[in-house]
């Protein structure tokens, strides 16, 4: 038989799993984010990075001129302002959703930190006419990653969220 308590645990809404709709806004910030690393090492392998000689505008454009380095460039910085704005209502709506979660709400507090960081170093770079490859690496360096203690600290997280969750 089907009860009340059984449509709603399925649903989610008492069963403590996040609201679909911010289920879908955190996979589409994952596709989009990941689809700008993949922009990005396209901007890389093209040697694009510096057709657009200003930012945030493209040659003191909104809108660039139509040659392909620019394109691809000026793609990146569309993706990212994109990848940036996801992030964002992704913060928002854990605060609003999940403050209950720490490991979601601290999470997606960092990311716009991380993102953040990222902007601006993307911007310094282009202004400062940096080498990216410099800039990017003595980013990477100044945030600590230990692989093993980022294992276990996803696996933490995975096992919160399914303990969280029930999935």
């Amino acid at each position: 038989a089907i009860t009340a308590r059984r449509v709603v645990a399925k649903t989610g809404s008492e069963s403590g799993a996040p609201p679909t709709g911010f289920r879908w806004l955190v996979v589409a910030t994952c596709a989009a984010t990941y689809a700008l690393v993949i922009v990005g090492g396209i901007v890389r392998a093209t040697g694009s990075g510096d057709a657009c000689p200003d930012w945030p505008r493209c040659h003191g454009e909104l809108l660039p001129p139509l040659e392909s380095d620019v394109l691809i460039e000026f793609s990146h910085r569309l993706l990212a302002s994109l990848v940036g704005f996801l992030v964002l209502a992704t913060a928002v709506v854990a605060w609003r959703t999940q403050r209950h979660v720490p490991v979601v709400f601290w999470g997606a507090l960092a990311a716009v930190g991380l993102v953040g960081g990222q902007i601006v170093l993307g911007g310094m770079t282009v202004l400062n006419d940096l080498s990216p490859a410099a800039c990017h690496i003595a980013y990477n360096y100044n945030t600590p990653v230990d692989v093993a203690a980022l294992k276990r600290e996803f696996e933490r997280i995975k096992a919160a969220v399914k303990d969280e969750f029930d999935w």
